[in-house]
């Protein structure tokens, strides 16, 4: 078993009422698709990841819950709906750091891929409150680049077709 990649993504609510949030992956190899879903994909040789997701200028004393509370920061489903409640069939809380400014939670990416999940990121103020956060995402899974792998399956073809098309050619010369 591989070890799992690390990755960064940044947080930022920029207000609580209405509620407007970002999350944005910092590190290469985290695509977003057209909706905006990041897509999780392994590399070659790495089993899952290790995502740690960074608030960013947290409004209101927002922060991520204690460790004691920590299964409380992430819930996640395989599906197109949003959880409402506690749910772990994806990602896998681990524990806060940076004075509870970066949540660690571990994605296995699985084989068969999971493809689309929705997860709720939920940061809590001093009084309690919980802000619940839900952005989608993907889990492809695969160890190769499948744009290389299309690439090259291109490239392998356009050169048989040339040296079948040369052979033609001087056949009939």
């Amino acid at each position: 078993m591989g070890k799992k990649q690390d990755v960064r993504i940044n947080v930022r609510i920029d207000s609580v009422d209405p509620l407007r949030f970002s999350v944005e992956p910092v590190s290469n190899g985290l695509p977003k698709d057209p909706n905006g879903k990041i897509k999780f994909k392994n590399k070659k040789g790495e089993d899952g990841f290790r995502i740690y997701f960074d608030l960013v200028n947290p409004p209101e004393d927002y922060l991520w819950p204690d460790d004691d509370d920590i299964a409380n920061a992430v819930w996640s489903k395989v599906g197109a709906q949003c959880p409402t409640e506690g749910a772990w069939e994806v990602f896998e809380p681990r524990r806060s750091d940076n004075n509870r400014k970066t949540l660690v939670v571990d994605n296995p990416n699985p084989s068969p891929a999971q493809g689309e999940f929705h997860y709720t990121l939920r940061v809590v103020n001093g009084a309690g409150e919980y802000l619940n956060l839900d952005p989608g995402a993907i889990n492809q899974n695969g160890g190769e680049d499948m744009q290389s792998a299309a690439v090259l399956t291109a490239a392998v073809g356009g050169l048989i077709a040339g040296c079948l098309l040369t052979l033609a050619f001087q056949a009939l010369t």
